[in-house]
């Protein structure tokens, strides 16, 4: 049975509170790791073993991604999303000192380029067909192909730290790709939802699963223009 307009707009919003739930967990984590963090910095070594959340937490936030489809999805969604506030609040903090007001100006580009792709999206100005797949999976092949081009051009040159270096043109360029591919995934998740609701009635935990796809996708967003506005100032300073 097909939901009708009323049943969707419901299902539409209960998908909306649930990321923006998870959205405010991992903001007041971040943010609270961010200041634990800023105490037990020692010169440039983190103490105390207060790395030791940071070093894990991504990989946490992967072994419980990939759980959300075996278990009972609300308890995973609450955990991923404070995994991710860790890491979050302790990449934040640590290129934050090194240039500072990099973080609010991260954090105000991701809220005002995240709402106008949901807005163009919204409108049709975005529409996710075979072109746009096609389209995002060539920026992701250019993202392979760059890396793998300066990993063998670091052995040949014996250069490696050309691989780390921010202020190198292929890095700023990968990192632009990579903010471009957190956009277009954004897109297509968002499309994957409309399709959803359309098509079929949104069970509980299907709800927290769209929610923890786009948690994941701001993140993503977030850390990409992070590093990217991290890079352009390093470079002019």
């Amino acid at each position: 049975m097909i939901p009708n307009e009323n049943e969707s707009s419901i299902a539409l919003t209960q998908v909306k509170n649930k990321t923006l739930l998870l959205l405010f967990i991992s903001f007041i984590t971040a943010f609270a790791y961010w200041k634990i963090l800023a105490v037990n910095i020692v010169g440039d070594e983190i103490a105390n073993g207060m790395g030791i959340p940071s070093i894990l937490s991504p990989f946490l936030l992967g072994g419980l991604y990939m759980l959300k489809d075996r278990v009972r999805v609300m308890p995973i969604a609450l955990a991923m999303s404070v995994c991710a506030g860790i890491f979050l609040g302790s990449m934040s903090g640590v290129l934050e000192r090194g240039v500072p007001g990099l973080v609010s100006q991260a954090i105000l580009a991701t809220f005002i380029t995240t709402l106008s792709v949901v807005y163009l999206y919204k409108n049709k100005y975005i529409k996710v067909n075979n072109k746009f797949l096609q389209f995002t999976v060539f920026i992701f092949n250019t993202i392979l192909w760059i890396l793998t081009a300066d990993f063998i051009l670091s052995i040949i040159v014996l250069d490696w730290r050309s691989l780390i270096n921010g202020a190198s043109t292929s890095v700023i360029v990968v990192n632009v790709l990579v903010m471009l591919l957190g956009y277009l995934v954004f897109s297509i998740d968002l499309n994957i939802i409309d399709q959803k609701i359309d098509s079929h009635h949104l069970s509980e935990d299907q709800s927290w699963r769209f929610a923890i796809d786009l948690l994941l996708d701001i993140a993503w967003i977030y850390l990409a223009i992070l590093f990217l506005i991290a890079r352009f100032r390093g470079k002019k300073d």
